[in-house]
């Protein structure tokens, strides 16, 4: 099957101590996916296209409005922490950012044309 995956990411400086503060950026970034499932979509999205490390309990389903919600943490080229980064971090050596992000996922499904008329002549 394939995914059309949209998301939407908002980043905000991020302090170990005082969490979140300034939204410092946004962006949207959006691919075509092939996976056997939803899950599968995602973590191929989020580690292929993303290049970001899967992290299944980082999703979180707004069930209200279908989005999924993921955080990671990163530097100022939007590049995820490394271990050594995100202690320098905890230590307060480094800034890093929340990138925060919210995707919609819709499977593509080919549809037959062949019986449809598409103009009147």
């Amino acid at each position: 099957m394939t995914h059309l995956i949209y998301s939407d990411h908002n980043v905000f400086v991020d302090d170990f101590e005082e969490g979140e503060k300034d939204h410092v950026n946004f962006y949207e970034n959006n691919a075509q996916v092939k996976a056997e499932n939803l899950l599968q979509a995602i973590e191929l999205y989020i580690t292929e296209k993303l290049y970001y490390t899967f992290k299944k309990e980082y999703l979180y389903l707004d069930e209200g409005t279908h989005v999924i919600h993921y955080d990671v943490l990163v530097d100022n080229d939007q590049q995820e922490l490394t271990e050594i980064e995100r202690k320098q971090w905890e230590k307060g050596e480094i800034t890093a950012y929340a990138n925060r992000f919210e995707m919609q996922v819709y499977e593509i499904n080919k549809v037959e044309l062949k019986d449809v008329k598409l103009w009147n002549h």
